[in-house]
């Protein structure tokens, strides 16, 4: 009986079918072997090809790749339906025997599509290349400025779409989009243009909010003016905020989001490796500014404060700040937050790696982890 056993070679044909989505599904990261697969393997191509066309992703410096996508799925439409997600940035606008003229053709073609992340060269406005595509998204990043007339009457018909990062949106636009536009709309990225334009009439309970100059204490244009849309502010669970702005400009916010369970604060980007610079002297007063005793009662203001997410600063879980520093600036925080259960502090340029703290255990070394544990909300 054991010889009998070893000598048994199983065979793809033998395997139910209804293994086939999860050994492909295995190999989703597994680009090449995916290719491999879908050509060399005909019982389990339609399986492979569905993983290996689910999420498009390309960079400038794969043109000769994306045509090759482009035309498949122009060529073959049972590939096109399987793309759910297409991400690509630095697009150049140009004639249409180019990248170009394939994807005006090709996003047409992706009528399943539900993720879409959309950036051409140098910004350029390009959103009539949506024009006549008839797919339904769950998350839109678009990252080209002063786009508003063709991107609103993309926007009209999209019943479904739950997250939308755009780079800015004019005031003088907010008319394009009417109450009825984008009604399950829950996540936003945007100026305040943005702000004010999407968050009336709409359940946005996450809140990604480019402040650029506009809301500086000392500018013309006061934060005070946000007092019409508090009744939309205080929905905000979620909140990411700033990334270059002073301290008066983030005493003049807070006020504005009561219940806000999980707060990303962008700071300038510093370097905190010199510990025996000015700058890390000044930490308390500049770099975590709600540990200056004239903002004492800054985060006290979030009664809903559950995690604080501080990104912008390099070098705060190295070595080189004293454990006795670290733990001062923490336990200072904890303190002021009666249901806070975390602190992460961005330690890297790219953003990707953070520190983090919890509430009983501030004086032991903080714990490595990656920015995808810390919250999903963030990652569109």
């Amino acid at each position: 009986m054991s010889t009998e056993l070893i000598s048994h070679t199983c065979r793809i044909v033998d395997l139910p079918p209804e293994l086939f989505g999860p050994i492909t599904q295995h190999l989703s990261e597994d680009r090449k072997a995916l290719c491999a697969i879908s050509l060399v393997c005909r019982i389990l191509q339609d399986e492979a090809q569905r993983q290996l066309y689910r999420k498009m992703v390309f960079s400038p410096q794969t043109p000769g790749t994306h045509i090759k996508f482009l035309k498949s799925i122009l060529d073959n439409n049972r590939l096109a339906v399987l793309v759910h997600e297409y991400a690509q940035i630095n697009i150049a606008v140009c004639g249409r025997g180019t990248l170009w003229g394939y994807l005006c053709r090709g996003l047409r073609a992706m009528i399943n599509l539900q993720v879409l992340k959309f950036q051409a060269l140098n910004g350029q406005p390009c959103a009539r290349i949506l024009g006549n595509c008839a797919f339904q998204l769950r998350s839109l990043v678009w990252g080209n400025p002063n786009d508003e007339d063709h991107l609103s009457k993309f926007l009209l018909s999209q019943h479904n779409l739950q997250t939308l990062d755009i780079p800015s949106w004019a005031e003088a636009k907010r008319d394009l989009i009417p109450p009825s536009c984008c009604p399950r709309l829950r996540v936003l990225c945007g100026n305040q243009g943005a702000l004010e334009t999407f968050l009336p009439s709409r359940e946005i309970i996450s809140l990604t909010w480019r402040s650029h100059s506009l809301i500086l204490e000392d500018s013309s244009y006061r934060i005070d003016s946000l007092e019409h849309l508090l009744p939309y502010l205080s929905r905000i669970r979620f909140l990411s905020f700033g990334e270059s702005f002073d301290r008066a400009c983030i005493r003049s916010v807070v006020r504005y989001f009561p219940f806000v369970e999980v707060f990303r604060l962008g700071l300038p980007e510093v370097d905190l490796h010199d510990a025996s610079g000015p700058l890390f002297s000044a930490s308390f007063d500049l770099i975590f500014p709600f540990c200056n005793p004239q903002d004492s009662t800054l985060l006290s203001q979030l009664k809903e404060l559950q995690v604080l997410v501080i990104s912008g600063i390099s070098g705060f879980g190295n070595a080189y700040i004293p454990v006795s520093i670290r733990v001062q600036i923490i336990r200072k925080i904890f303190e002021r937050c009666e249901k806070l259960k975390q602190i992460h502090v961005i330690d890297s340029p790219e953003g990707y790696q953070t520190y983090r703290w919890t509430a009983d255990l501030l004086d032991v070394q903080p714990t490595f982890t990656f920015r995808e544990e810390v919250h999903r909300w963030w990652l569109i």
